[in-house]
């Protein structure tokens, strides 16, 4: 819940799995679309991390394709949990 107020300050939708992986989708207005796949955690060490970056339209739709299944099959909704429990600790007050 500590977190709740920073993700819902930056992310719509936020979702739960079991996953590691770190990809990064954009696509820009004009459809420019750049897949970025990389290792690193955001955090601080002495290990070598791997960074790909593709502007290839099949690269970015299998990504993406892979992630929306993760999303729709293999997740948990955390935006619609959280909102359940304001709403029930709303309630109770």
């Amino acid at each position: 819940m500590k977190l709740w107020a920073f993700i819902t300050q930056t992310m719509k939708r936020t979702y739960l799995a079991d996953n590691h992986s770190k990809i990064l989708l954009v696509q820009a207005e004009s459809g420019e679309q750049i897949s970025v796949v990389t290792s690193q955690n955001l955090t601080r060490g002495n290990r070598h991390e791997s960074t790909f970056i593709s502007t290839s339209p099949d690269i970015f739709n299998t990504l993406h394709t892979s992630v929306m299944d993760l999303i729709k099959n293999h997740s948990v909704p955390l935006t619609d949990l959280f909102q359940q429990r304001i709403n029930a600790a709303g309630a109770n007050n």
